[in-house]
């Protein structure tokens, strides 16, 4: 009975690991067909791997639900290599601002901070490619923000705004940070202007910004504002009745 109970047991384990490399096999082709760098699945496993490196010797690979961590390196490797050669994308300024703002949300911790915010002291920089200087600008603008240290961040900001040959969609996001930023530092009331639709029509499907200038709306206390909120918000859920967080600043 024991020895039984051990066969099944080993062979759920094998099933397991079998079915977390179905998964990487599949989340890879997913994420390479979505336009991801390849790469980024291997360095994945090994932030995990350096990660996990202080509770886990690797020991007894064959009792684990998971394959291990080397294992799943090199099998991303080995897929990697099976690629068809591609030309590497353009950086986009969107996408740029999008992994700043991604790095700073992420809780780096002050001198994470502070060094996401240097790279815009690079002299270097303004020989960048504008999509580069657009994410490290925006990227210390944020930065600066969550150390409150709005003066700079205001500079920062500035640089940003002053880069020439920007899309539409990447100015867009350049007046949602402008936004936010004076919403942090207390005027609300700009806030609203830059966002209200005589500065800047939202577009059907933009949330962003039709969220951003309820918040804007509702932190100026000023009753006809938070009127106009609720009113604004109320069209946009019609649309989207399980949108949560909408329900939610209605209600404020």
């Amino acid at each position: 009975g024991d020895w039984s109970s051990d066969v099944c047991s080993s062979d759920l384990l094998n099933f397991s690991r079998d079915m977390e490399r179905e998964a990487d096999r599949i989340g890879y082709g997913v994420m390479t067909e979505a336009g991801f760098e390849p790469m980024g699945f291997v360095t994945m496993f090994e932030k995990l791997q350096q990660a996990a490196r202080l509770n886990d010797n690797g020991s007894f690979p064959y009792l684990r639900s998971h394959p291990m961590t080397y294992e799943r390196i090199a099998d991303a490797q080995a897929r990697q290599q099976l690629l068809p050669a591609r030309q590497a994308k353009a950086l986009n300024a969107v996408h740029a601002m999008m992994a700043a703002r991604a790095q700073v949300l992420a809780g780096p911790g002050v001198d994470g901070l502070r060094a996401i915010s240097a790279q815009a002291q690079s002299t270097a920089l303004k020989d960048s490619a504008v999509a580069k200087q657009a994410g490290v600008l925006y990227g210390a603008t944020l930065a600066e923000m969550e150390q409150r240290n709005f003066a700079v961040a205001r500079q920062h900001l500035a640089r940003l705004q002053s880069l020439s040959g920007l899309e539409l969609s990447a100015l867009r996001v350049v007046r949602l940070l402008a936004a936010e930023l004076a919403l942090a530092s207390g005027d609300a009331a700009q806030a609203v202007g830059l966002l209200e639709p005589k500065a800047a029509v939202p577009a059907s499907h933009d949330r962003a910004t039709r969220m951003q200038l309820a918040r804007s709306r509702v932190a100026t206390q000023k009753p006809a504002q938070g009127k106009v909120a609720a009113s604004e918000l109320s069209l946009w859920l019609n649309q989207h009745p399980r949108d949560a967080s909408a329900w939610l600043l209605q209600a404020s």
